[in-house]
């Protein structure tokens, strides 16, 4: 996390758009299927693990990366941050009467932090270049980009390569969360990878499908990936 704030702040100072996304295990299967969001998650300036699952798995292929870095936690430090520094954030994502109620939140918990701007994410087609306007004209250092994928994946992609300089961040569901309407998986469930479980106990109809094709494949891809790393291993140490 320290990390991931660090370089959120020096994307910010270099004053260019910049992309920061994070990875589960669902949006890993779903890109496997749709490369423009393989694309996009290669060309993210930071990607995060924004879930057990693609922690402990970095750990059985033999790359572990340092921590789980989610949404709403790196949407919650970032804020700290731009509260520190000064920086500008707008808030795009959500439905409208939810991402009012997320920024009041936001204000609360971080006092003077400068939101420059606000708007749902429902974005009817012949509106889009107005949004983009509107962001560019609010003079946002910060944007988090609370939509779904790959609706974010793809708004991020566009704004932070047509446009200005604010570092985009997409949050995925955490302006949800900081409205009050879902809370977080408690530690132990994170712990055993298991906050899947708790998303879909909270919204059972809409992610239990997902899940459901998403985990076996992606713990088949793991395990795939770990022998295919075991074998290049040992053909380097035991050369013909």
């Amino acid at each position: 996390m320290q990390h991931a704030v660090e370089r959120v702040d020096e994307l910010v100072r270099a004053g260019r758009g910049a992309q920061v996304l994070q990875l589960n295990a669902v949006n890993l299967v779903a890109s496997r299927k749709l490369a423009p969001l393989a694309d996009a998650y290669r060309q993210a300036d930071l990607l995060t693990a924004d879930g057990m699952g693609i922690y402990y798995a970095s750990r059985v292929i033999g790359r572990p990366i340092p921590e789980m870095v989610s949404g709403v936690h790196l949407m919650l430090e970032v804020a700290r941050l731009a509260q520190a520094r000064g920086y500008g954030v707008y808030v795009l994502g959500a439905k409208p009467d939810v991402v009012g109620l997320a920024v009041s939140a936001l204000q609360s918990q971080f006092p003077g932090v400068r939101v420059v701007g606000y708007r749902d994410g429902y974005i009817a087609s012949d509106a889009a270049a107005a949004v983009h306007e509107g962001v560019d004209a609010a003079g946002a250092e910060i944007v988090f980009v609370g939509m779904s994928t790959p609706l974010k994946e793809f708004w991020i992609r566009d704004h932070a390569g047509r446009h200005g300089m604010a570092v985009c961040i997409g949050v995925g569901g955490s302006l949800d969360v900081l409205a009050g309407l879902y809370t977080l998986a408690p530690q132990w469930m994170r712990a055993l990878a298991l906050e899947w479980l708790y998303r879909v106990i909270q919204e059972p109809r809409r992610l239990w499908k997902r899940y459901a094709y998403s985990l076996p494949v992606f713990i088949a891809l793991t395990l795939r990936e770990a022998v295919r790393a075991r074998f290049v291993t040992l053909t380097r140490a035991h050369p013909r």
